[in-house]
């Protein structure tokens, strides 16, 4: 009995050894997650261990979007193949990166809204911060119907994003527990809208004035003007996603029945009324 005594200690001691070592986590650009050990970050990459082994790994910056330290300390790397390292904010203690904010329960926050044009893939900056106010405003017009949650100030999101160096661009690309240490809240709301525009133009003509011939002479003169009108039609696609934690609440796609120029907003305004968080009444 007492060779199994001495196994069982031995187990349970490397089973709370394993449950009590930390590890970093590698997020790549590919979505793919390593849990492991970093041992050395540089200008092309980094160099780490598996944990319980030794052979050092080796993967390059370009491939690297973000390490989580077992610290907490987050550093953001360029999404660029073969970049450098992208310069993190000092955290409160003077080290490189960020001090996660401590998750308040039922605060809200609506993060910027990624408006993008589908033909260029240009993003709409002044639309997503416009789309981003008007989610947060629509909440804000009546409390009462997503009690008890309480509404980040937008400016605050905003802010905390910029001194994280989050590209709110690239905001379906960071961890979504990530995002919530970051900015503190217990609840998000991400948003994404693509616009396709087409562009249908008409010519219109107009003639006056006119010719009268005078014996062997013609006289006056015909004259005609031209204009252009264009016709602008307005294809979106409206994506509402409501997080709580790592559970995704909400999850929606809608197209506008309408094609008109503000017609994105009656499609939000549509899968807000619907979304679990909001009280009908």
């Amino acid at each position: 009995m007492k060779p199994l005594s001495i196994l069982f200690a031995l187990v349970l001691s490397f089973t709370t050894w394993a449950q009590n070592t930390k590890t970093d986590k590698v997020y790549l650009n590919d979505g793919t997650v390593l849990e492991v050990n970093v041992k050395k970050v540089t200008t092309s990459g980094i160099q780490y261990t598996y944990p319980g082994e030794t052979v050092e790994n080796e993967e390059s910056a370009g491939n690297i979007r973000t390490i989580v330290f077992s610290s907490g300390r987050v550093q953001q790397f360029n999404t660029t193949a073969g970049s450098a390292p992208a310069a993190a904010p000092a955290a409160a203690d003077g080290a490189a990166g960020i001090v996660y904010k401590e998750v308040q329960p039922n605060l809200l926050a609506v993060l910027p809204v990624a408006f993008y044009d589908k033909g260029s893939g240009q993003l709409w900056e002044d639309h997503s911060k416009l789309a981003q106010s008007r989610i947060y405003d629509f909440f804000e017009d009546d409390m009462s119907k997503i009690a008890p949650l309480s509404l980040q100030d937008t400016r605050n999101t905003n802010a905390l994003l910029r001194k994280a160096a989050v590209d709110y661009s690239h905001l379906d690309e960071i961890p979504v527990d990530e995002l919530e240490k970051i900015l503190g809240t217990e609840y998000l709301i991400l948003s994404k809208v693509t616009c396709e525009v087409k562009t249908k133009a008409t010519t219109n003509q107009t003639t006056y004035g006119g010719t009268k011939k005078e014996g062997n002479r013609q006289t006056g003169a015909v004259h005609t003007t031209s204009s252009v009108n264009e016709d602008r039609t307005y294809y979106y696609v409206v994506v509402l996603e409501i997080y709580k934690g790592n559970q995704k609440l909400y999850n929606e796609t809608r197209k506008p029945f309408l094609n008109m120029e503000d017609s994105w907003k009656d499609a939000m305004e549509y899968m807000l009324k619907r979304c679990p968080i909001y009280k009908r009444k």
